[in-house]
C-alpha cells in the first residue's frame, strides 16, 4: 500500500488539500472540476476520506475497516474526485480497480453474495 493511504482526512486537512491544488491548476470556468488521481496523489487522500465517509454512512465502514477492504488494491485504483471551486472542497468522488478476475473487488466479493 501506498504510503499516503488514509481514510480519515479531517475536514480541514481535505480542504488544504483540494484548495492547494485548486490553486494549483486555475481555471475561471465553470463551478466543478473533475481530477484523475493516482494512489500516491494528495488528492488520492482526499478521495479515500469521502469514500470512507459514503461507506460509513450507509454500511458503517470505518476508516480501519476501509484500509482493510481495499488496501490490497490501493496499488491498482485510480480515484476520480470532483471538485467545487467555488467551495474549496470535494463534491464527490469514485475509484477505480485496475486488473481483472479475482483482481478486481467486485469479483472478488460477488461469491459472498451469490
Amino acid at each position: 500500500m501506498p504510503a499516503a493511504t488514509a481514510y480519515d482526512l479531517d475536514a480541514l486537512e481535505i480542504e488544504r488539500v483540494t484548495v492547494e491544488f485548486l490553486a494549483k491548476h486555475p481555471d475561471p470556468i465553470g463551478q466543478f472540476v473533475s481530477v484523475v488521481a493516482g494512489p500516491e496523489h494528495p488528492l488520492a487522500a482526499v478521495a479515500r476520506a469521502v469514500e470512507r465517509q459514503i461507506f460509513e454512512e450507509a454500511f458503517g465502514n470505518d476508516a480501519d475497516t476501509m484500509a482493510a477492504e481495499y488496501g490490497p488494491y490501493e496499488n491498482r485504483s485510480l480515484f476520480f474526485v470532483v471538485l467545487d471551486r467555488r467551495r474549496g472542497m470535494p463534491a464527490g468522488a469514485g475509484r477505480i480497480i485496475e486488473g481483472h478476475g479475482a483482481e478486481v473487488k467486485t469479483i472478488h466479493d460477488a461469491p459472498a453474495y451469490i
